[in-house]
């Protein structure tokens, strides 16, 4: 499950990888996070005319996320692509929407970190299963990898019971990130910021299975023939000089 249902604003065709622009609106201090959508059956023109909609429209996204699997690391691809379920539909222009839901298994996971004012905070990745995306050379057994970070209350049960290889499921906003690296150059990356009380664990909660213990179960015999036919002979002991005369 990687579903996003989301209302962003369109701002344009981009011609070299053939995807419609959008952009969810940021909050605060917070960027605006860039989707990409690319054609699909479902949605028909609406996913592939680039004069479907007028520049700032307020747009209603239903589908799939995926990134595109490249070979070649010197051509990376950090667009986050939306393969709509559905037509794009011109919504309200005040509508505001960001609903991701994503199932999968944790590939890795960071420690939890307590900041100065007393809220914690985790990283993980969430690794979700999709079905194949030629566009995207995305095959069957490729998954499609999602930072999760959660705070607060979350984090803290999020540190408790999430481990490498637990499946679980949660609700969440799709965010972008956007920070200085050392080289000075600008970075920017996605992640999903979960929702609390929007998720569910499979699997065992303890990181360790735990050690079961065997118990002998006593033998029931239905007659006292059968009891004794069932105890092994007992040996005879080997007569013992006491030294006692006759």
């Amino acid at each position: 499950m990687n579903i996003i249902n989301a209302c962003a604003k369109y701002t344009g065709y981009e011609e070299s990888i053939k995807a419609l622009r959008f952009e969810i609106p940021g909050k605060g201090k917070n960027p605006a996070t860039p989707l990409f959508v690319i054609y699909s059956f479902a949605a028909q023109e609406t996913s592939a005319n680039p004069s479907a909609f007028e520049i700032g429209s307020n747009v209603l996204i239903a589908g799939r996320l995926y990134k595109r699997v490249q070979p070649d690391e010197e051509e990376k691809d950090g667009r986050m692509y939306v393969v709509p379920t559905q037509e794009l539909q011109i919504t309200h222009p005040d509508c505001e929407l960001n609903q991701v839901q994503l199932a999968g298994a944790v590939g890795w996971r960071g420690e939890l970190k307590v900041l100065p004012r007393g809220n914690g905070v985790i990283n993980f990745l969430l690794l979700c299963q999709a079905s194949k995306q030629k566009q995207l050379n995305h095959e069957w057994d490729d998954s499609v990898p999602f930072k999760i970070e959660a705070w607060g209350e979350e984090a803290k049960r999020f540190d408790k019971h999430v481990y490498v290889g637990r499946s679980l499921a949660l609700g969440g906003a799709l965010k972008f990130d956007c920070w200085t690296a050392k080289d000075g150059s600008k970075q920017g990356g996605y992640k999903v910021s979960a929702k609390n009380a929007q998720h569910a664990l499979f699997g065992k909660s303890q990181k360790t299975e735990e050690k079961t213990e065997t118990k002998t179960t006593p033998q029931v015999f239905d007659s006292p023939h059968q009891q004794a036919m069932s105890t092994p002979p007992v040996k005879p002991q080997k007569d013992v000089e006491d030294g006692i005369p006759f």
